[in-house]
């Protein structure tokens, strides 16, 4: 006669179902896992994800008009001593588009070029930057020597290009990846008040990871909003306004994720009305 042996499972225990890193179960469980390697590799997925976003707005936005300006550089020209040799006639503007725009002024007086997103201009002893949230000059070096020319700059855009881009674009989501870890650690603090008012269990290792994993999310979604002001779907500021809003919703998950934490296992209490335990009962009946 065959017997068929059930294995025993208590009445309270469920299947754990695989829940999406994107919930605030999600992280939770991930955060309670003793390694930090499933975090941090979820965090560098989105960095390359990120990456992958800035290669398309650099490659969309930014290098036909960097190729269109170059193509409009004189044959002669360089900066040398700090200074821009300069011989055409300023203010000039090189290109402008959405997304882009260069011009020279040695003066920096004009207004020239700064209808884009992005603005570069030129100057007589530097370079200013210009965008949507003002913008900020670079000197030009005194111990260097650039051409500033069509047959110089030409050739060598045309054999770096990609590799420039690629590098950029990587060098954006290694920065994400570095400021997620870094503010991790300031973030972790927050977790632990939360998770010890929830009355949950977790560590300082675990408060890093649920910081690291809150700030996931909000990645991913500026990584979507920066692929859709690559394709001319949202303007630049509402682009960084979207920007803005995904880091703020880390704050969301660091406030409630804590409390889909297990719970801390509670040691068993005893009956507060019961009779205490009699000290001489052992040795009574050892001395009989």
């Amino acid at each position: 006669m065959n017997t068929a042996v059930a294995r025993e499972h208590p009445a309270n225990s469920q299947p754990r179902l695989w829940s999406p890193p994107w919930t605030f179960l999600g992280i939770a469980r991930r955060a309670q896992r003793p390694r930090s390697v499933v975090v941090f590799a979820w965090a560098v997925g989105v960095a390359f994800t990120i990456a992958a976003a800035a290669l398309c707005l650099f490659g969309w936005g930014w290098a036909p008009a960097l190729d269109a300006a170059i193509a409009k550089l004189p044959d002669s020209g360089q900066i040398r001593r700090g200074q821009l040799e300069w011989r055409e006639p300023t203010p000039q503007t090189l290109v402008e588009t959405r997304f882009f725009s260069v011009a020279i002024d040695l003066a920096n007086q004009s207004r020239s070029g700064q209808a884009s997103d992005i603005g570069l201009k030129f100057g007589g002893e530097g370079i200013r930057f210009y965008s949507l949230l003002g913008f900020f000059a670079v000197p030009y070096p005194t111990g260097y020597v650039f051409d500033f020319n069509r047959p110089a700059v030409q050739p060598w855009w045309g054999a770096w290009k990609q590799t420039l881009l690629v590098g950029a674009s990587l060098l954006v989501g290694m920065f994400f990846l570095g400021v997620w870890c870094a503010v991790a650690v300031v973030y972790a603090a927050p977790v632990r008040f939360v998770s010890w008012i929830a009355r949950r269990e977790l560590d300082w290792r675990g408060c890093w990871r649920l910081a690291l994993a809150a700030q996931l999310p909000g990645g991913f979604l500026f990584a979507v909003m920066a692929g859709l002001y690559a394709a001319q779907q949202l303007t630049f500021l509402a682009f960084l306004v979207a920007g803005g809003l995904t880091f703020g919703l880390a704050w969301v998950y660091l406030l409630i994720a804590p409390f889909r934490l297990e719970r801390k296992p509670q040691s068993p209490r005893g009956n507060p009305f019961a009779a205490p335990p009699n000290p001489f009962a052992q040795s009574g009946e050892r001395l009989s």
